[in-house]
């Protein structure tokens, strides 16, 4: 399955994800759009786990009525988040229930593409356990035919996924694992990425991007280099201040010395 990116969604382009932002609901997502178009995005990823982009109750005015707001402020669409517990897949009283809210989400995604000229993404952290796998397998089948590519943020990616699931690269997520690495990884998957994240961490966890073991020049550059030509997406999850965190990382983009950055 090859990924459509959006005409806006080329490399260096900055996006925002929705995900980890406080007061994203439905009588605030103006003001949310608005303001992540102040700050100089010029993407925005939304979030199936934001109260106001709950997929089921969206319809598909709704739906248009959102990506007629995105092109109001000037703004890419650069995907879809949804993250759930991935031990909920594998969970007898939570499987249904997660695994729906999947499907739910792939076809938002698929809808969101179409209407806003976004890449036909889903950005989530799936389950690796012997539980999960039939919930995975339906899910994959599922994006499969509605060409929505699953970016897995989970590392290490998986040896032998489904046609519809490719690696997304969470420097936040593999700095735990390979704390060194993140650099030479994101060249070696560069390619084959859904979705690259902007994210920091340090031995506590998850933080501010600079403030971590991230080199966030060697990282993105390695992601050009490698082949890598979708948006780098802002990832605050897990910052106690998640607007200070898109700002600072918004900053240190903006300062780096990369061809056609626009952050």
């Amino acid at each position: 399955m090859s990924i459509v990116n959006d005409p806006l969604a080329q490399p260096n382009t900055i996006a925002l994800s929705l995900s980890g932002l406080p007061e994203v609901s439905a009588p605030t997502l103006r003001s949310v759009v608005d303001r992540v178009a102040a700050m100089g995005c010029r993407g925005l990823s939304l979030s199936c786990n934001a109260p106001g982009l709950k997929p089921r109750a969206l319809g598909r005015s709704a739906r248009r009525d959102l990506a007629a707001a995105l092109r109001r402020a000037d703004l890419a669409c650069s995907g879809v988040d949804l993250f759930i517990p991935p031990k909920h897949l594998g969970d007898p009283a939570r499987s249904d229930r997660a695994t729906e809210a999947y499907l739910e989400a792939i076809a938002f995604t698929a809808d969101i593409a179409e209407l806003a000229g976004a890449p036909s993404v889903l950005t989530t952290t799936l389950a690796r356990d012997e539980a999960s796998s039939q919930a995975v397998g339906a899910i994959a089948e599922r994006a499969d035919a509605r060409n929505v590519t699953i970016a897995d943020l989970a590392w290490p990616p998986l040896e032998d996924p489904p046609p519809a699931i490719t690696p997304g690269f969470d420097p936040a997520s593999v700095l735990r694992v390979s704390p060194d690495d993140a650099p030479t990884l994101a060249a070696r998957y560069a390619k084959r990425l859904g979705t690259a994240r902007i994210s920091d961490a340090d031995d506590a966890g998850r933080c501010p991007l600079g403030d971590g073991h991230l080199d966030t020049l060697a990282y993105l550059l390695s992601l050009f280099s490698g082949g890598y030509t979708g948006p780098i997406v802002i990832d605050t999850r897990g910052l106690k201040d998640p607007w200070a965190g898109a700002e600072t990382a918004l900053r240190a983009c903006a300062q780096l010395p990369l061809p056609g950055a626009n952050a």
